[in-house]
């Protein structure tokens, strides 16, 4: 698992909730499920599951390598984990690298995390010259050239049409031909109760 306890506590809330029936029903707030937006019985419950976990992990990783070193040993069995990890094992599959196979399950039926890169130039940038620079940034990543590089190095969808400019057999496995696959995951958050949260997890971790 990710040790990013926020994280921890959402997928779990998705869990918790999907098990409960308060997912798909009127929320106390009026507003839609959210998963960094969970109450105290629900917090509980992830609390509870969160500890029962422990048991079956084999540890939290910070970072994407660390993941990717885990799942190429085939130290552990199933993990999240941001894509880019999985079409990182699984282009080396379809190269021929690799025998290793690995499933990648984006809609879990409970339902999952996913979240989407952007970049936004703040209102506190005043000067003619910094705004100039963030944008000249924001057009160099955007390139089709630079694009290509985060799909095949780092394993990430890339943001615009690069589908004639790399190989086939990747287009799949980076859902370029299924850009709707993003609709209907929960986005990442802020929690709605840090102080809460926190408490949570220094349980979790204390247990």
């Amino acid at each position: 698992m990710s040790a990013r306890f926020e994280e921890n506590i959402a997928l779990t809330g998705i869990l918790v909730c999907y098990r409960m029936g308060t997912k798909d029903k009127a929320r106390p707030d009026g507003k839609p499920f959210n998963p960094y937006v969970l109450y105290d019985n629900e917090l509980e419950e992830c609390k509870k599951l969160l500890i029962e976990q422990k048991k079956y992990l084999l540890t939290r990783w910070n970072d994407e390598a660390t993941l990717e070193r885990l799942l190429r040993a085939q130290a552990v069995w199933a993990a999240p984990e941001w894509s880019g990890v999985y079409r990182l094992i699984h282009f080396d599959y379809l190269d021929g690298k690799s025998k290793l196979r690995m499933k990648h399950l984006l809609h879990p039926k409970e339902g999952g995390l996913g979240w989407v890169d952007t970049w936004c130039v703040t209102s506190g940038v005043k000067g003619s010259e910094e705004l100039e620079l963030a944008h000249k940034w924001i057009n160099f990543r955007l390139k089709p050239e630079n694009m290509i590089i985060v799909a095949e190095e780092i394993g990430w969808a890339p943001t615009v049409d690069v589908r004639k400019m790399i190989p086939k057999r990747y287009v799949d496995t980076l859902f370029l031909n299924n850009t709707d696959a993003i609709k209907g995951l929960y986005q990442f958050d802020a929690p709605s109760s840090p102080e809460k949260w926190e408490r949570i997890w220094s349980d979790v971790e204390a247990s």
